[in-house]
């Protein structure tokens, strides 16, 4: 099995340069959707789109992901601390964000706390780097209203609402079927004007995580972003 710091990705298409990436298993294996708190969890490509890499890339993908979760289960937080710090210093583009969870979801409260110390170890030396993730475990909710988040932390609540994080609510009737890049005709830009019409708001996900920060600054505001 690779370290901890050999599993840790950096960066993707949709997440761009400057980001580092974790994640606590795969979708099949995803927590939120094995408890039943995901709706979009087991639909294939049209559901939850941390599925659609591991159809598209199924011989290594998923194993990978697995990987994933067997070292984040067996590693401590200050040795997942240590992990990250080393590839912050050693990385080529400057580290701005950390995303738990491009696939997956917290297993348990212990997940949480983890994250928790860890995102305090990394903040310690390194302030402004940005921690971010996204749960559907409703169950969960009591253990996290009553954390407290490091400043440089932030966890959006999927399609639901708990008071002072951050919802990310999906809609699934306005769907994104992209082109080119995030051009399509049915791609992100061209999405954005009919989801700011109905649900009057200017708080919408451009699918484009190098050019936005919603999702990694606790405003506890409600972000729509389209099914994708």
């Amino acid at each position: 099995m690779r370290t901890f710091k050999e599993l840790i990705k950096s960066e993707n298409a949709k997440i761009g340069q400057g980001t580092l990436i974790f994640s606590m298993s795969s979708e099949k294996n995803c927590a939120a959707g094995i408890a039943g708190e995901c709706d979009l969890w087991g639909k294939g490509v049209k559901g939850c789109y941390a599925a659609k890499a591991e159809i598209q890339y199924k011989n290594n993908v998923p194993q990978f992901r697995d990987e994933c979760e067997a070292r984040w289960k067996i590693t401590d937080s200050f040795t997942a601390a240590e992990a990250f710090l080393a590839k912050i210093k050693s990385a080529r583009t400057p580290i701005k964000a950390i995303r738990f969870n491009e696939s997956g979801d917290f297993h348990s409260t212990e997940c949480i706390d983890k994250v928790i110390q860890i995102a305090t170890m990394i903040g310690e030396l390194f302030p402004k780097i940005r921690i971010y993730t996204y749960t559907h475990r409703k169950s969960l909710f009591t253990h996290l209203a009553n954390a407290i988040l490091p400043k440089n932390l932030t966890i959006n609540i999927s399609d639901r609402k708990l008071e002072g994080f951050n919802s990310f609510v999906v809609d699934k009737e306005i769907r994104v079927k992209k082109g080119k890049g995030f051009k399509g005709a049915l791609g992100y830009i061209a999405v954005q004007k009919q989801l700011k019409e109905k649900h009057n708001t200017n708080l919408i996900c451009l699918g484009d995580c190098s050019k936005c920060t919603l999702c990694k600054i606790t405003h506890g505001k409600t972000i729509i972003c389209p099914a994708h």
